[in-house]
């Protein structure tokens, strides 16, 4: 008896000790966390662009460059503001075509993950500058022209972090609407109405200061 009542205690002290390891243990640490899409977030990029008018057979093209703020309210949506920039090569003179979107992405985020793809959609406003441009109806004139107008942008990218905090994005984004308002010198006519599609191509860098 005195043996057996030895084997009973020595087995519930056993079984005591090992429930009481296991539960101070500590718990499992995370996998590793590599990407981080919340808070505040500065873009900054080089762009190509091109633009086509409606019932035109060609496009312009030129280089330039973006920059914009954005906020991720939560890891998957984020609200952002960006403007862009591009000199654009023509047969009539170079120009300036600006972009200036607000708008709304969606990341597909997962913090265990480097790669993170991206699709957005923006209310756009769209400015085309050149100066000194000439103007012959029938007699010649040299002034600064303008158009602006408005559209709808959608598109898309995809986001590699080389730390918690910066990561290298590519995207693409297409723009459709209307140039509505000619300003030629003091000169200014609205109405034109006149459709465009124009075509970005960004690669830069994300910035997420509050990453830790």
């Amino acid at each position: 008896m005195r043996f057996l009542s030895g084997i009973t205690l020595t087995a519930l002290l056993a079984s005591s000790l090992a429930a009481q390891q296991q539960a101070g243990s500590p718990a499992p640490m995370p996998a590793s966390l590599k990407s981080f899409t919340s808070k505040f977030f500065v873009t900054g990029a080089l762009n190509g662009a091109a633009i086509s008018l409606e019932g035109s057979n060609t496009s312009e093209n030129g280089q330039g460059g973006s920059l914009g703020l954005g906020y991720g309210f939560t890891p998957k949506f984020a609200g952002y503001i960006e403007g862009s920039g591009a000199r654009m090569s023509s047969d009539d003179g170079n120009y300036t075509l600006a972009h200036f979107d607000i708008g709304a992405r969606y990341h597909f985020a997962n913090m265990a993950r480097a790669w993170i793809p991206f699709v957005d959609a923006a209310f756009s406003g769209r400015t085309v500058q050149q100066n000194d441009y000439q103007m012959c109806t029938p007699g010649c004139t040299t002034d600064d022209l303008s158009m602006t107008g408005t559209g709808f942008s959608l598109g898309g990218g995809v986001m590699w972090y080389a730390s918690r905090k910066v990561a290298i994005s590519a995207n693409l984004r297409w723009t459709n609407g209307e140039f509505n308002e000619v300003k030629y010198g003091n000169v200014t006519v609205t109405g034109l109405n006149q459709d465009a599609t124009s075509t970005r191509f960004g690669l830069g860098m994300v910035w997420f200061p509050g990453a830790k």
